[in-house]
């Protein structure tokens, strides 16, 4: 259908689109008024008349419907429908976001949330529903689907892109979302175990930089170790992908932690750097050693092969998460023969992400 129509509706735009191809799959899924009013405009459409001069006035007709003219079991997928557009719109502000969790804040309330605001009774969350283009088009009881999207949208992240205007870019990202559980990361107890010790390598490694070096500029990782685990996870996908090479732009905080239980650094070299005990602290290396860049190979399980490189970054600003991204593209051009699948660039931000400062400038 032409976005000319729908920009009438402004922030609405997308609630119409949506509906309109729940219409185009399936006329019963929507009420009727609904089907009254797609076509109602198709007819206009196909002959060819102005949207302006007509849709007005369908609308008002529409609004001014009685309920008797629907049935019960349409009217209920609707609103199930506009719940379910709604977590997607607004979940994220009721998701668990606070990492500190031992100051109790009270949760912002949004009624588009609650069943109630859509006059969906008790009875009816035992009712079972259509979950039109919501994990692969399942039926389910309606409490469960309701169960299912707080476990999606009001978790520990909270998910926010229905203003993304690329209807392709939208969908992905929501599908990626809603099917993470279902499709997504599953850990065996193996790979648990793999995690638990590359969080203790992370907070050994600190502990000891902290002991060891008291008052020496460092960019801690402390708080945040769980880094090294999820890095190190998408280097083992990025090696079953058959990735050749992985590009890590990053700042300056947790850099040490990265360069030895990722890049694998001798521990040695960076002791050295500590006490200015290295050769390139001697003949001067013209930076210090949170600011440099570091190059290795990761071998995985079956004997797989990445290339990691971890970009130099001299600045305090993070004009290194460009330059990243033109090194991998110089890569997939100049060295890979334009395959864009052969380089994966790793872009990790720093402090300000937890204060809430929002995009960084210079990205």
């Amino acid at each position: 259908m032409s976005s000319e129509l729908f920009d009438q509706f402004g922030s609405n735009y997308g609630y119409i689109e949506d509906i309109y191809k729940v219409y185009l799959d399936d006329p019963s899924l929507v009420s009727e008024k609904w089907r009254l009013f797609f076509n109602d405009f198709e007819s206009r459409l196909s002959n060819d008349n102005g949207f302006t001069k007509t849709n007005n006035i369908q609308v008002r007709q529409v609004e001014n419907s009685t309920p008797s003219e629907f049935d019960e079991d349409s009217r209920l997928q609707e609103r199930v429908y506009r719940l379910i557009y709604s977590y997607r719109n607004y979940g994220h502000l009721h998701a668990d976001i606070n990492p500190l969790k031992s100051i109790k804040t009270k949760r912002p309330y949004n009624r588009r949330l609650d069943p109630d605001y859509y006059k969906i009774t008790e009875e009816q969350l035992n009712s079972t529903v259509h979950s039109y283009r919501f994990q692969n088009n399942k039926s389910l009881v309606l409490k469960d689907l309701l169960d299912e999207l707080k476990r999606i949208y009001c978790g520990s992240i909270g998910f926010e892109y229905q203003h993304i205007l690329d209807e392709d870019e939208r969908y992905w990202l929501r599908d990626k979302i809603e099917q993470r559980f279902e499709k997504g990361f599953k850990q065996t107890n193996q790979s648990k175990i793999r995690s638990l010790q590359k969080v203790i390598d992370a907070e050994v490694f600190e502990s000891e930089l902290h002991t060891k070096y008291i008052g020496q500029k460092r960019f801690s990782l402390e708080g945040a170790e769980t880094l090294i685990p999820m890095v190190s996870q998408m280097i083992e996908d990025g090696c079953k992908k058959d990735h050749k090479e992985l590009v890590i732009g990053m700042a300056h905080r947790g850099r040490l932690n990265i360069l030895r239980n990722i890049m694998g650094k001798p521990l040695q070299d960076i002791f050295y750097e500590f006490e200015d005990a290295s050769e390139a602290s001697v003949l001067g290396s013209g930076d210090v050693k949170y600011h440099i860049g570091f190059k290795s190979k990761y071998a995985s399980p079956d004997n797989k092969k990445l290339d990691l490189v971890l970009c130099p970054n001299p600045s305090h600003l993070e004009f290194v998460y460009p330059v990243t991204l033109g090194v991998c593209r110089a890569k997939q051009e100049l060295k890979y023969n334009n395959d864009l699948d052969s380089v994966l660039p790793l872009i990790l931000h720093g402090d300000s992400a937890f204060v809430g400062q929002g995009i960084v400038p210079e990205t």
